[in-house]
């Protein structure tokens, strides 16, 4: 946050500068892959050079046929043989190797700068860097992969060409058959995926310029405009959705012409189109983490002032005599209140103040089982909860226990057997607890403006019971998102209560219109409740949860002029239904339900906005890079800690750097909010609100006490603000809820949630570039140990370990004497003859020839140099994962143990080597129809010094290590 602005119009979107590494991370996955295909070539290539089947016999490559019939096995070639070599394969698997390393260490660079530089709303610095970075990219990066590119088609095209170089004949095999060259063209789709991006990129910018003209501008950018667009973004995803999922439950009644402009708009004004602020995912989940950390650290610094007062209350009791006079304070209300709540059924409750303070304490009586009415209330809204859970399985009980089929718009009952208490259609078929229950209509359909419900007989309590389900559909979603107010005079109207200057929730209003009419016209309840009824006297309750809960309080309002006895059990219900004075009116019939952190009953458009402003206080009172902010959200934090933490990540409110263009966005944004918000009205949950409280966090002790609806006029950040929505829970909840359990006052409701452990130390597994085990160390022993393993490497594959000279080499046709030979580990350097006889170089290594028997020496030199190149391969695995790993002692000295190893592999090897037959030569050598005598002292040579220089950086690279041991 923001964005790198690298050209005008061109810029990181939608990763901000220290969101880069996100993109090291893609980048360095997308690096990995092409590695896996860089790894194989470059081991082939090094196989076929070992081989000798990377030379050109006579002009012939490998896989033509004249190779194997000209191919020389001998130590002195003739002078009718030519040696050529094509280094295609070397120089693509060299560039592609640099590549790759010149690319991550871009990566790192630009890892290291987005880590450590700036802050999320400080970026200035850290920009300027970043962008100097992104522009050597762009300009500079993509020449060798475009040279590589083009270098391998070119090759490719001329090969083709050739016949492959083998002129009339055809080859043996063809290259395009080898699985090397599949790896090379992935290697090369790969590199050219890479070379498209930014030219797609500047591409769609170039097309962006040119389409905004004074047009465009006016009617395709227009608010109106994009409003639209991504009304219809959403209805084209939903109906993806529909047709993934077989048309069940995900949106089969939206058409994508405009049902979703409500949503558009509802989303368009909470991020304010008009002038948004610059915000990324990483800034939504590092800002709700810190937010929902200080909201806690709020909360325990009231319940530590509660505590040292109830303290000081305790110490004033034994002391009475000692007391002095006071002026009445804050302080001393809240003692004052303490020694209430001694004496009376209540508790302090933590409640949000809407301010900078926070939170305060507020005290509130909880139901009690000496209390009638609550007693009462209590077991009507545990009876009649089953009934709202159910309402959601109604489809599966019809289809699995009435006979009827899945696909059942409505059901209703016979009119035969409409007044009797027929068992068949009694809802104790499918749970036997609801034997009292008989199902007399239900509407399964759900649509925008449908919704399904049912209507159902209660024996035991003599009630007509209507239950409305809650969301659980993407229909469903969008009238929960259609949350402006309505008027309700023309439905007052029609229903004959007073609706002039009430509002409603638009989208439940839709519904219960439906509703409304469908009762009316299949006549449900007029039958119920006609002349010749038996059940004309029982009372109605209508009930629902969610969103089935916030229709049930609209359809009560609808329904009770005509049913004056109607009582109202909304569970859960959505936090706008009605206006202020229309809520408070209806406190006689309509009883709510709200169950801990829920979050949908503080859903309000002013609690969203409230949220909003609060989240972008706390990102930019953020002080330190974001990843490091990130880290220390991740790691547990008790009450004892939470202050101290937070005060390490974030800055005062007053210390806010106004002087950002992120905060000057928020002003802005927020100045345009407010004008809007002006004349916005707000709604609430209607009726009389029963809260139930975890009083310990582990949901298995609840306090039930009466609330008020300003105690859900803020949105709380909690693990448990979804789980707590469910209503299987709640059901369980209000069944096992005992109001005889005593409280102490000191019980504070909304208990913290955060650990009891407060851990420092990030004990998460892996964190890239963190460097736990020490910077320099770490570093020098991986310089130390790639630079040994690539002499190593060297070591091996040369063809001038050892010199030898002085030696005689005879064939059938002559003699050569004072002959110097290059022997390596496992080719040499041939001579070739020239036409005057004379013996000289051959520019290229060869094998030994096949008859030629190097000796159990040099054969265990080879095992031990191939054990030094290996275990120096897992030593550079293991010191890269040093960097992102805490390593412990057994670890330690596993990887010392392991450097030593390869010192030792490579020292005998290089012994070995020396102690072989091309040093001592007490036989002649005879191979190829040539024989070749001993003659002067062998010395070493190029490979021979790579070896030793090997052994030395391995051993101090080893001694780096045990220093590490020594330290943990």
């Amino acid at each position: 946050m923001p964005a790198v602005t690298v050209f005008k119009n061109f810029s990181t979107r939608p990763f901000a500068g220290d969101d880069l590494q996100i993109v090291c991370l893609i980048v360095g996955v997308w690096r990995f892959v092409q590695l896996i295909c860089i790894i194989p070539l470059a081991i082939n290539a090094m196989l076929r050079r070992l081989r000798g089947q990377d030379l050109n016999i006579n002009g012939y490559p490998v896989w033509c046929p004249q190779y194997y019939t000209e191919y020389p096995e001998a130590f002195v070639m003739d002078e009718h043989s030519t040696v050529g070599k094509k280094l295609f394969a070397e120089i693509f698997t060299a560039g592609a190797s640099f590549y790759t390393i010149i690319d991550c260490c871009w990566l790192l660079a630009v890892w290291s700068i987005a880590s450590s530089v700036g802050t999320p709303t400080q970026s200035r610095e850290r920009d300027k860097h970043l962008k100097c970075l992104i522009i050597f990219r762009i300009f500079i990066g993509n020449i060798i992969p475009l040279a590589l590119v083009v270098y391998a088609a070119v090759f490719v095209s001329a090969l083709r060409k050739d016949n492959y170089g083998c002129g009339e004949v055809t080859p043996k095999w063809y290259v395009e058959d080898s699985p090397y060259y599949k790896l090379f063209c992935v290697l090369g789709i790969l590199y050219f995926i890479e070379l498209s991006i930014f030219p797609t990129i500047l591409s769609n910018k170039i097309w962006r310029y040119l389409s905004r003209n004074r047009f465009t501008k006016k009617h395709h950018f227009s608010t109106e405009a994009k409003g639209k667009r991504l009304s219809r973004c959403l209805g084209g995803l939903f109906r993806c959705l529909n047709c993934f999922c077989g048309g069940k439950k995900w949106g089969g009644d939206l058409k994508n012409k405009d049902e979703l402009k409500d949503v558009a708009v509802a989303l368009m004004e909470l991020t304010n189109n008009e002038s948004s602020v610059d915000l990324v995912l990483s800034d939504i989940y590092v800002g709700a983490k810190l937010l929902r950390r200080q909201q806690a650290e709020q909360q325990v610094e009231v319940i530590q002032k509660l505590t040292k007062l109830h303290r000081a209350s305790s110490m004033e009791e034994e002391n009475e005599d000692e007391r002095t006079s006071q002026s009445i304070s804050e302080d001393q209300c809240l003692r004052t209140t303490l020694q209430k709540t001694k004496k009376q059924r209540s508790v302090l409750t933590l409640q949000a103040t809407g301010e900078d303070a926070g939170y305060t304490l507020v005290e509130k009586t909880f139901l009690s089982s000496s209390n009638t009415e609550d007693v009462h209330i209590l077991q009507k809204i545990s009876h009649y909860s089953i009934y709202a859970q159910y309402a959601y399985y109604f489809k599966w009980v019809i289809s699995n226990h009435f006979g009827m089929d899945e696909d059942t718009k409505f059901f209703t009952r016979d009119p035969t057997s409409f007044f009797t208490l027929d068992t068949k259609f009694s809802l104790g078929v499918a749970d036997p607890s609801l034997d009292h229950a008989f199902l007399m209509y239900t509407h399964l359909d759900n649509g925008l403006t449908k919704t399904p419900y049912a209507v159902l007989l209660d024996n035991d309590e003599k009630t007509v019971v209507i239950t409305i389900r809650g969301t659980n559909s993407l229909e469903d979603w969008v009238i929960d998102l259609q949350f402006n107010p309505e008027p309700l005079d023309r439905v007052g109207e029609l229903c004959g209560f007073d609706g002039g200057g009430h509002h409603v929730h638009r989208g439940i209003l839709t519904r219960c219109k439906w509703v409304y009419n469908d009762i009316k016209g299949k006549k449900v309840l007029k039958r119920l409740y006609s002349e010749n009824s038996p059940y004309k006297d029982w009372n109605l309750v209508v009930v629902g949860h969610s969103l089935g809960g916030g229709c049930a309080q609209v359809l009560s309002l609808m329904l009770r002029p005509s049913f004056p006895g109607l009582k109202c059990y909304a569970f859960e219900p959505p936090g706008c239904i009605f206006d202020d004075n229309l809520a408070s009116c209806c406190q006689d019939f309509i009883t709510s339900i709200v169950c801990n952190d829920d979050v949908v009953p503080r859903l309000t458009a002013q609690n969203l906005d409230m949220l909003r402003d609060d989240f972008l206080d706390v990102l930019a009172q953020i002080k330190v890079p974001k990843i490091k902010a990130i880290r220390d959200v991740r790691v547990p934090c008790s009450d004892s800690h939470l202050k101290m933490r937070n005060g390490d990540i974030l800055c005062p409110k007053a210390q806010i750097d106004r002087d950002t263009e992120f905060w000057q966005k928020v002003v802005e944004f927020r100045n345009e909010r407010a004008s809007k918000n002006a004349a916005s009205m707000k709604l609430y949950i209607p009726g009389r609100i029963i809260y139930l409280v975890d009083t310990h966090g582990g949901g298995n002790k609840y306090i039930a006490y009466w609330a008020s609806r300003n105690e859900f006029q803020s949105i709380k950040l909690s693990s448990k603000m979804i789980s707590d929505h469910k209503m299987h829970s709640l059901v369980k909840t209000l069944r096992s809820l005992d109001l005889d359990i005593t409280h102490n006052a000191m019980e504070i409701l909304h208990p913290n949630e955060f650990s009891e452990k407060d851990e420092r130390v990030d004990h998460r597994t892996f964190i890239c570039c963190s460097m736990p085990n020490g910077i320099k160390r770490t570093i020098s022993t991986m310089v130390l140990s790639f630079a040994a393993w690539i002499l190593a490497v060297l070591s091996n594959e040369s063809c001038s370990f050892v010199l030898r000279s002085n030696l005689t080499i005879t064939d059938a046709e002559m003699s050569y004497d004072d002959v110097t030979l290059a022997y390596g580990m496992w080719s040499f350097i041939p001579k070739s003859r020239s036409e005057d006889g004379r013996l000289q170089n051959v520019a290229y290594c060869f094998p030994y020839p096949r008859e030629y028997s190097p000796g159990s020496y040099v054969t265990t030199a080879r095992v031990f140099s191939i054990l030094s190149v290996f275990v120096g391969f897992v030593v550079i695995g293991l010191l890269l994962i040093s960097t992102a790993m805490a390593f412990k002692k057994l670890a330690r000295i596993t990887t010392t143990s392991l450097v030593f190893a390869a010192c030792l592999f490579q020292c005998l090897s290089c012994l070995l080597f020396v102690r072989g037959n091309f040093c001592s030569l007490e036989q002649p050598i005879d191979a190829a129809g040539q024989s070749i005598e001993a003659g002067g002292e062998c010395h070493l040579s190029t490979g021979g010094f790579f070896s030793i220089a090997s052994m030395v950086l391995w051993l101090a690279s080893g001694l780096v290590c045990s220093s590490l041991i020594c330290m943990s």
